[in-house]
């Protein structure tokens, strides 16, 4: 787990990083999934507060990680639940969903996302906004 803190001027955060990464040939790789496993990036609106929770948000997140749970869930099929738009990685946040599909198909894992794809589109989803079937 890194953790960057101070002014920046190059990087996709304002002054607070955190990443945790894998070093293990076992995790799934996709082209959108390197080896990070969780990150936050912070910006001028978060407060210290939301700093202190992300940090204990990837502290459980990555005692929890497990790689066999990334790789039972490559090619799982899954629904997604009735509030699924606040559970879009920001950079996916213009998918609106295609009519008609109603059973999504996960091709692989960005960080703590699961990369969906609706026989179309890939985009990235939080967990708790999917309902493996």
């Amino acid at each position: 787990m890194g953790i960057s803190f101070g002014e920046i001027n190059w990087g996709p955060y304002y002054m607070t990083s955190i990443e945790i990464r894998a070093y293990n040939e076992n995790v799934p790789t996709t082209h959108k999934s390197e080896d990070l496993v969780f990150f936050f990036y912070d910006s001028r609106e978060n407060t210290i507060g939301d700093i202190e929770s992300a940090l204990n948000e990837a502290y459980q997140y990555g005692i929890a990680y497990n790689d066999s749970m990334l790789n039972l869930r490559i090619n799982a099929k899954c629904k997604l639940k009735e509030n699924w738009k606040s559970g879009l990685h920001p950079d996916d946040g213009n998918y609106s969903g295609r009519t008609g599909v109603e059973v999504y198909k996960c091709v692989g894992t960005f960080a703590q996302y699961f990369i969906l794809y609706d026989g179309l589109t890939e985009f990235r989803m939080l967990e708790k906004y999917i309902e493996w079937i």
